[in-house]
């Protein structure tokens, strides 16, 4: 690895919009990617279907996303949700049936899976994307940054933006000289985001729910499923269910989790439901790059958009990005292109 003018550590949906706009400005840049491939916590299934274990909607308010897609020639498509949909709220109560109103704002997917933007993103700089590389420190001398991979190779850069989630940078990334207590404070204490979800995905032969006038939302309060929402392809070649089961379920066998699943979409969407074609799931806890240990205790979106994380470090060498900083949408896609942009805003700044 060389030297560079700026080193972006993580290659998911934020890292991967501060590149492209760098790209865009004639900025050397180098990303750093622990994993094997790009996609952060945007991860799409493609074995038999096209089904999202990360993120997955967006809505017309997430105008830099939309922004971001039209540039990158991504397209999407509405959500599915005619008909009647339920809500378990009360155990000794009847299900509430509803159906969304007309006027309601929709919202969409991406046609062709979400890794799509990943993807045309990537390619157009794949050379500077760096697999396999965990950083462990970041040392400030005089004006650059040395960056310490794998524990052994040393990169230089005049800025770093990192975009892995805070609570897992204040664990592992070794600053020097250290950052403020109150940041890291802030960092320990940020949920990072999808990293205690469980999502399935049941495909089937047919979209029989829609046939029986269901939209296939369903949301609860009780028992081994909290949301389950279509997720028929765009070409409505695949049908599919998708959804979060309750987190309480993760210390159950993967069987039993299958069980408690296909009991509640039967009870909820009709005996059709039994017959399957494929079940599939994701406990993100079990990537050790996205969840901590004490994490399934944190109160959900706790710091999000922090105003320090607003701020350069190291002597305005550092730059904090990831959906998780974003002012506004943290937690969405919509966060993590916001944040991008921030970052590399900075960045051209300093350098111009």
């Amino acid at each position: 690895m060389n030297d560079c003018s700026v080193v972006i550590i993580g290659s998911g949906l934020s890292g991967l919009t501060s590149a492209f706009e760098l790209l865009k400005n004639d900025i050397d840049f180098t990303v750093l990617e622990v994993k094997k491939e790009p996609g952060g916590r945007i991860q799409t299934e493609r074995s038999g279907l096209i089904g999202e274990y990360g993120a997955t909607w967006f809505g017309p308010q997430h105008t830099e996303l939309i922004k971001l897609f039209n540039e990158t020639g991504v397209k999407a498509f509405e959500q599915f949700r005619a008909g009647k949909s339920t809500f378990y709220y009360d155990p000794k109560a009847q299900p509430h049936h509803y159906e969304y109103p007309e006027g309601e704002s929709p919202s969409f997917r991406v046609a062709d899976g979400t890794d799509i933007i990943i993807q045309n993103l990537a390619d157009r700089f794949r050379n500077k994307i760096q697999f396999k590389k965990r950083v462990t420190s970041l040392e400030l001398v005089g004006d650059k940054v040395n960056i310490e991979v794998n524990d052994e190779e040393v990169l230089k850069a005049d800025y770093v933006i990192t975009t892995i989630p805070p609570r897992l940078f204040s664990e592992r990334i070794h600053c020097v000289p250290e950052i403020s207590n109150d940041l890291m404070s802030i960092m320990s204490e940020t949920p990072t985001w999808m990293s205690s979800s469980i999502k399935f995905i049941v495909s089937y032969q047919t979209p029989f729910w829609r046939k029986k006038g269901y939209s296939g939302s369903v949301l609860s309060q009780l028992g081994s499923v909290i949301e389950v929402y279509d997720h028929t392809d765009v070409h409505e070649r695949n049908f599919a269910l998708m959804g979060f089961i309750n987190p309480n379920f993760r210390s159950f066998s993967q069987g039993e989790r299958i069980k408690a699943v296909l009991d509640f979409l039967v009870k909820s969407l009709g005996e059709e439901a039994a017959n399957y074609k494929t079940y599939k799931e994701k406990d993100w806890s079990g990537d050790e790059f996205v969840f901590t240990k004490g994490e399934e205790r944190m109160i959900p979106k706790t710091n999000y958009g922090h105003p320090l994380y607003q701020q350069k470090y190291m002597n305005g060498r550092l730059i904090i990005s990831g959906t998780e900083t974003s002012e506004s949408f943290g937690g969405y896609m919509e966060g993590a292109v916001i944040s991008g942009k921030r970052a590399a805003k900075k960045v051209i700044a300093a350098l111009s």
